[in-house]
């Protein structure tokens, strides 16, 4: 199974740990995850980084990040700061046949 964590909207940052938090976030926009261990390990790390940003900025108000349950229907999963940004992680369910490396399907 692969999953995709896409950015959906982001807000202006209350504070330079909100800032930082959004521009971490950003420079992980688009990851593609192979399988539920690498999705594990992407919540981890996500986590990871921000308990280290609220201990860097430990005047600021500590900010959380939230997980929504995964759609059965559409199949992601919401993932939030409050006040922040909003994203999602999509499970792949197949790929396009439309989008592969094979010239052979261009048309010219």
């Amino acid at each position: 199974m692969k999953y995709f964590f896409k950015i959906s909207m982001s807000y202006t940052d209350k504070n330079k740990l909100y800032k930082e938090f959004r521009e971490f976030i950003e420079s992980v926009d688009g990851t593609l995850m192979h399988g539920k261990d690498r999705l594990k390990r992407f919540k981890k790390m996500l986590k990871a980084k921000l308990q280290e940003l609220n201990e860097t900025h430990n005047r600021c108000k500590p900010i959380r990040l939230e997980f929504g349950l995964m759609d059965s229907k559409d199949k992601y999963e919401t993932v939030y700061v409050p006040g922040s940004w909003h994203g999602c992680i999509y499970q792949i369910q197949h790929e396009s046949k439309y989008t592969s490396d094979d010239d052979s399907t261009d048309e010219t």
